[in-house]
């Protein structure tokens, strides 16, 4: 590293890397839970911590859900652990809505608490996971998203 040249001369990008590194670090020596899959966290004004998953999707349509967004069960649980013990109140599920073509649709959000009220409880079969094997995918409908501008100011 030569802390002369970019990146490592801007104290805010370096700051930043550090901040990020140190939550993943913390989580995995005091919380003993896996962090190879921390997305980000951010920090609500009302000063708790949400961790959050973020994925870029296009909806599916169900005849009897109507559109929906998938989540597969890895990250379910792993919101599921944040969500359950005292370090959180809550994690966020934050999609990227792309149409057809990857073009950019809306951002939407979901809070955890409120994804499993409204969250189809019958697992699907998904797509190829990241090792290579079946996932699992549970649906939650589109409809029950904010536009993600109304929810963040609301933590």
């Amino acid at each position: 590293i030569v802390r002369s040249s970019p990146p490592w001369n801007s104290p805010r990008t370096v700051s930043e890397l550090f901040w990020f590194e140190y939550s993943r670090y913390y989580c995995q020596v005091d919380y003993m839970v896996s962090n190879n899959d921390l997305d980000l966290f951010i920090i609500g004004q009302s000063g708790s911590a949400y961790p959050i998953e973020l994925k870029s999707k296009s909806p599916v349509l169900d005849s009897n859900l109507g559109d929906w967004f998938g989540l597969d069960i890895g990250p379910f649980a792993k919101m599921a652990f944040f969500t359950s013990n005292s370090m959180n109140t809550d994690a966020l599920y934050v999609v990227q809505e792309v149409d057809d073509h990857r073009n950019h649709v809306a951002w939407l959000g979901i809070k955890f608490t409120h994804l499993v009220k409204s969250c189809s409880w019958v697992g699907q079969a998904g797509g190829q996971g990241m090792t290579g094997g079946a996932s699992s995918t549970i649906k939650v409908p589109k409809g029950a998203f904010t536009e993600l501008g109304s929810l963040l100011p609301t933590l």
